[in-house]
Formats: structure tokens, sequence, C-alpha cells
């Protein structure tokens, strides 16, 4: 049975030895020589492979839409703060409100696809709207639940995650 250094299975497999060593830095060797591990080549293979499925399960997972959709929310919501009159920032909170159960839907699909757990994920997604409703209540002169109210008359259900 061969059994081959990181070094010798980067020359063989024609990879660079620090991506080996990567590989195999959690697999248990087959055996030592002169104190230096060894593995069957077909166990760096595997764990190469399986090294490559995380490496594109994680970059497949990236939402490149969600940072989008937080610098639109903020512009959104200095919008309804800096609003001139109050008549205007509530039109334009009530115009906000969809969004912003929007950017919920997002942030909800986006921590599914990274395997948050669900009742994490429903926490801070919880408080992201919070804070958002709560920080307007003095622009928009009205209560926590009249705000609260406002945001779920505006905020389609359908798009808002169901716990």
């Amino acid at each position: 049975m061969k059994l081959f250094s990181a070094f010798g299975a980067a020359d063989l497999l024609e990879k660079d030895r620090q991506t080996i060593k990567r590989a195999v830095r959690d697999l248990a060797p087959d055996a030592f020589e002169n104190g230096k591990p060894r593995w069957k080549l077909a166990r760096i293979v595997e764990a190469l492979n399986a090294q490559a499925a995380r490496n594109k399960c994680a970059s497949a997972a990236v939402n490149h839409d969600l940072p989008r959709k937080f610098a639109e929310l903020e512009a959104q919501y200095d919008g309804v703060q800096n609003a001139p009159t109050l008549a205007e920032r509530r039109k334009r909170a009530r115009a906000f409100f969809p969004f912003l159960a929007e950017v919920e839907s997002a942030m909800y699909a986006d921590a599914k696809r990274h395997g948050e757990d669900p009742r994490m994920t429903h926490l801070r997604v919880a408080e992201h709207t919070r804070q958002h409703l709560f920080t307007l209540r003095q622009a928009l002169g009205w209560t926590f639940d009249e705000i609260w109210s406002e945001f779920n008359k505006t905020a389609e259900p359908s798009q808002r995650e169901v716990m």
C-alpha cells in the first residue's frame, strides 16, 4: 500500500501543496513515516473533493442582492426621517413599510440558504424590523402600537415570513 505526504500528493496530483495541506488538515493519517503523516491517495482525493464541494456551496450561497437592499432601505429610512412635513413623513413611511417587509423576506431566505437556526433568524430579523419601526416613532408622531399597526397594514402578509 503506497502512502503519500502532502508534498508527494501535490506533486502527483499537480495541486498546490497548501491546497493539499488544507484538505488533509482534519484527516487522520493512515500512517507516519519518520514522524511525518502519510495518507492513501484515494483518501486525499476524497478530502479534496469534499473541500471543493464546501467551497462551491459557500460561494453559491452568497446573496449579492442583500447589501443593495440594505443600502436602499437605509436611503428610504433617511427619506422618511428627513421629510419636511409630518404628512410627507407618514406618506413616505407607508411606502417604506412594504420595502422593509421585502427586506425581511430576503433576510429569512438568506438565513435559510446558510442553514441558520430558524429561531435565531426570527430573533435577528424581528429585531432589525423593530429597530427601524421604533426609531421612526417620533418622526411620525405615532406610538409603537400605531406604527406596528401601520406597518402590518401596508406590508403585504405574503411577503413576510411566518414563524
